[in-house]
């Protein structure tokens, strides 16, 4: 059997289950826009005026105006982004690991082919599933953007955050496939992914909470491309599209080096 339409077939039930999560987190969060938007904008300033800016912070709320569409909308993209690298560094830590796991890394091997063509197969498979992701993210966000706020058009923002948030997917899902292909375990390849988007996490809350800490950025998956600085400027910043680009590099880079010369468990 070809082994990119293996791939594809291994895991559609993850990407429908998360399909699910994204209807219901896009699904509930525009159903509360109405009501948000009927409120005068004085009474929800007020109230977000009151809660503490850690609270803010947490839920990604600091720097985005609730009463517009695209403010709200870009509350809800700040957990999608965070299901999404969650989604990619499954994916990418699996899909070469689970060959090992369940001991079919020599069925597979023994195959007329170099162990190379095994990771550009099982890497484009992965890359399918990520696109999947954000364009099923996609096509939920815009059917309900477009019941809820007919009249308004927020197509650009939307397009250029589900431009971003295939990014840092991109990122989290080849530097978690070149730990994969690196190390011997894979369960310490999914924690140092898992650690570094916690890191990452609590850094964006340090970031909307603290004044003059604008050199964390780079180090900082979720501050690559924030979604105040997407509304008020349309464009996502060129200088973390190319740092992405560096990171999407190394992880490749350590799969394609390390994977074909390290011994594997059979």
């Amino acid at each position: 059997m070809n082994l990119f339409l293996h791939e594809l077939k291994q895991y559609w039930k993850v990407l429908f289950f998360w399909s699910i999560g994204i209807l219901a987190m896009v699904g509930g969060g525009m159903g509360k826009f109405t009501a948000i938007y009927d409120a005068s904008d004085t009474s929800l300033t007020d109230m977000l005026d009151q809660l503490p800016k850690a609270f803010l912070a947490m839920f990604g709320m600091s720097n985005v105006e609730l009463t517009t569409l695209s403010g709200f909308y870009g509350v809800i993209n700040f957990y999608l982004i965070i299901m999404g690298a969650i989604f990619a560094i499954i994916i990418g830590s699996g899909i070469l690991a689970k060959e090992e796991r369940d001991k079919t890394a020599e069925f597979l091997m023994v195959k007329p082919v170099t162990r190379t063509w095994v990771l550009v197969q099982k890497l484009c498979a992965g890359l399918i599933y990520c696109v999947a992701f954000v364009g099923i993210d996609y096509l939920i966000s815009f059917i309900f953007i477009k019941q809820v706020a007919p009249n308004e058009d927020i197509s650009k923002v939307l397009f250029l955050m589900m431009t971003s948030l295939l990014i840092v997917m991109l990122v989290f899902y080849c530097v978690s496939f070149g730990l994969s292909g690196a190390l011997k375990n894979n369960t310490k390849s999914t924690m140092i992914m898992m650690s570094i988007m916690g890191v990452s996490y609590l850094g964006t809350v340090v970031m909307d909470m603290v004044e003059n800490v604008e050199w964390l950025r780079p180090l900082l998956l979720f501050k690559y491309f924030p979604n105040e600085e997407i509304i008020q400027k349309l464009t996502l910043n060129p200088l973390y599209i190319g740092l992405s680009l560096l990171w999407i590099l190394i992880g490749l880079a350590l799969a394609f080096v390390r994977f074909p010369r390290r011994d594997l468990h059979l």
